[in-house]
């Protein structure tokens, strides 16, 4: 499905009826998956790991001097959810998008991180909400989507936000621009100021050498990274991805990583072939990688990220980890559960559920479905009212119950799409929720299990 998609998305068919444009496909990915995991504190680009010995080793894919990410070796990890912890010393949060005020595990506590006295907050978004008005000392627009040119993974989204059918407002950039932009303006002002070069030594040393101004700045200040209208130059952009997935070619480094895009044949994947071809899918599991061979014994079907050999690993679950949760448990998700067909179109309609969300058969509110086990020892029927309590944030929701046989056990479920309570009362489901529990190997939260307590509300 989403392979089709992609192959008619960019730039639909030519006159003979092939696809005119195409992008790059990683089954089984999105885009926020690859947002995430390339902000991770813990890898590097391209999921290596932050080591001591990987840190010279990705620094050499930079071009820069081995020891340039000490520090990020040297900082202590913070997963982004313990962001929300009170702190003494000054911070500053960038964030792109808005909706953080809803949508952050644990809400309470992100509001009060958000609003104290030492947090500074500043946003980039075409579409700034009321929270992001009201507290953020700096706005920056960014053009909508349908504006800015974006290369999507999803075949989905590409067919409708990537090719631009708007003119973007001239004083606005996209985010990588606006990134690369900040960066620039830091490489001038240590290129012409010898006090700030001593203030920031690292940086300095980048300065000094040209890297900063090299990397960042456009080629009328003297740089080498093109604008195009303003923008960044993507084909420029998808050259550096390509040459540190490449690697130095230097006796003793790995060489190319495992992620690399390229064809089957071992070819990276230039930027002309990107948007060009009518589509390109790159990963070839079971076909060119993780391929098994049983007829030859030279055949190495699992390599690591650096493309060494490697075995195949099998998950070995501790006793905790296979420990069910105990009593009542809340889920919540993008199903409406319902067959009410205005309700599943609206949760259709607004998917991803943010503030561009239509108000076309918003709901009142998302009622609360319970297992019809759990709905007779609590004696409550369609309709009734329930209070909803999170065990760690002691947070309650007075929501209408649903008994049904789509829910089993002690679990709950509600929608996590936006309704009139949450804009109207202030009434949100993250409240509930906490920023506690983590997978002890990905550091995957587990708001899926939030631990609640149930009682009903008598009129």
């Amino acid at each position: 499905w989403g392979s089709l998609l992609a192959k008619l998305g960019k730039y639909g068919l030519k006159a003979d009826g092939t696809p005119a444009g195409g992008t790059v496909r990683i089954p089984g990915q999105i885009n926020a998956q690859t947002e995430v995991q390339g902000l991770s504190r813990n890898y590097f680009m391209g999921r290596v790991r932050v080591t001591p010995e990987n840190a010279a080793e990705v620094a050499r894919r930079m071009n820069l001097p081995e020891d340039a990410y000490q520090a990020a070796v040297a900082d202590t990890p913070r997963a982004a959810l313990d962001y929300s912890d009170p702190s003494e010393v000054p911070e500053l949060f960038i964030c792109f998008g808005t909706q953080f005020e809803s949508n952050m595990l644990g809400r309470v506590r992100w509001i009060n991180k958000l609003k104290a006295a030492n947090t500074t907050l500043v946003v980039v978004d075409p579409i700034p909400d009321p929270f992001t008005v009201t507290n953020a000392e700096l706005i920056i627009p960014s053009p909508p989507h349908v504006a800015a040119a974006k290369l999507y993974q999803n075949g989905e989204w590409r067919l409708s936000l990537s090719s631009p059918q708007k003119q973007r407002a001239p004083e606005t950039r996209t985010d990588a621009t606006i990134v690369y932009d900040v960066m620039a303006e830091i490489s001038q002002r240590l290129r012409n100021d010898a006090d700030l070069r001593k203030q920031w030594p690292d940086l300095g040393l980048l300065s000094d050498s040209g890297y900063l101004q090299q990397r960042f700045e456009s080629a009328e200040s003297g740089g080498g990274l093109d604008r195009l209208d303003g923008e960044v130059s993507r084909p420029q952009l998808w050259a550096r991805i390509q040459d540190y997935m490449t690697g130095p070619n230097v006796t003793g480094d790995f060489g190319p990583l495992y992620c690399r895009p390229e064809h089957a044949d071992g070819r990276p994947i230039t930027w002309d072939e990107l948007i060009q071809q009518g589509e390109i899918v790159y990963g070839g599991v079971g076909t060119t990688r993780y391929r098994l061979d049983y007829d030859d014994p030279a055949h190495v079907p699992f390599r690591d990220i650096w493309r060494r050999p490697g075995r195949f690993k099998f998950f070995v679950p501790t006793e905790s980890d296979l420990s069910l949760a105990e009593g009542l448990i809340l889920d919540s998700g993008r199903s409406a559960l319902s067959d009410d067909k205005k309700r599943i179109h609206f949760a259709v309609a607004t998917f991803n559920s943010g503030k561009a969300t239509t108000g076309v058969d918003l709901p009142d509110e998302n009622p609360l479905f319970v297992s019809l086990k759990l709905a007779a020892e609590l004696g409550v029927s369609a309709g009734d009212l329930v209070r909803v309590t999170g065990i760690d944030t002691q947070a309650t929701l007075v929501l209408p119950v649903i008994p049904t046989s789509r829910v089993r056990g002690r679990t709950l479920y509600i929608s996590f799409h936006k309704t009139k309570a949450e804009i109207e009362q202030g009434r949100y489901l993250n409240d509930l929720t906490s920023h506690l529990g983590r997978c002890p190997y990905t550091a995957q939260s587990n708001f899926k299990l939030t631990q609640v307590t149930l009682e009903k509300v008598t009129p």
